[in-house]
């Protein structure tokens, strides 16, 4: 959350999915959570449950709190169901997750959404129209020529700090679609958690999602240079 002092902790969210049985750790981001960075973090969890305190803070500031969503949607969910009224209240969420066509952790889905599709399937129905970036999206971005010259390899994925940079700056979203976008939870292992796009608005539904397509990637390479720039 941006611009909320107090909630800069971090608080203990979800132990598992709102219905599905967890799935056993995968060391998609390492062994310690952090890509195997080998540093020696530690964090004192704040006094607080995570979704308590985002619908908390939501109804202290009407209009002025924005989310950005950088993993499974359970907590986000749950702060929904505490306080229905959560959607109208948030100036702005921003959600990485989803994915066009090709999934990332099976055939169909991305991870974000394949861990918790009943999460993701909810906020994407109640929230009012939020910023979504698919798995792709992340991807194209950091695959610069530059990259490629000073590494000889093709790029790494920095999909969190781009869900950031959009939050913080959107002008550098190129091109977007609104589009309906709802998560399948009934189908088989093969496409549960699967992002389903109406793109000929067959359904009917008005448009629930921004769907990023295309992004300023030197305007982002600059503000992700800049702040890691001591």
């Amino acid at each position: 959350m941006i611009g909320v002092p107090e909630l800069s902790a971090v608080y203990l969210g979800a132990e598992e999915p709102l219905l599905a049985p967890p799935t056993p750790p995968n060391n998609w981001f390492g062994k310690d959570g952090l890509g195997d960075a080998e540093q020696d973090v530690k964090v004192q969890a704040a006094v607080g449950v995570a979704a308590v305190r985002l619908a908390e803070a939501a109804q202290g500031r009407e209009g002025r709190l924005t989310v950005i969503a950088l993993g499974p949607l359970t907590n986000i969910a749950l702060a929904c169901k505490l306080d229905p009224r959560l959607p109208g209240r948030l100036e702005r969420l921003v959600v990485m997750g989803s994915s066009e066509a090709v999934g990332n952790v099976t055939p169909t889905a991305e991870f974000n959404y394949s861990y918790d599709a009943e999460a993701a399937k909810l906020v994407l129905n109640k929230m009012p129209v939020p910023p979504l970036l698919p798995a792709a999206i992340s991807a194209h971005c950091i695959r610069s020529a530059k990259a490629n010259i000073e590494t000889g390899t093709s790029g790494w994925v920095t999909a969190d700090p781009l869900a950031v940079a959009v939050a913080l700056r959107p002008a550098i979203v190129q091109a977007s679609k609104q589009v309906y976008c709802d998560v399948e939870v009934a189908g088989s292992p093969l496409t549960r958690g699967m992002a389903v796009y109406d793109w000929n608005s067959q359904l009917g539904q008005p448009a629930n999602v921004e769907l990023v397509q295309k992004v300023d990637v030197k305007a982002y390479e600059a503000m992700l240079t800049h702040s890691l720039t001591p």
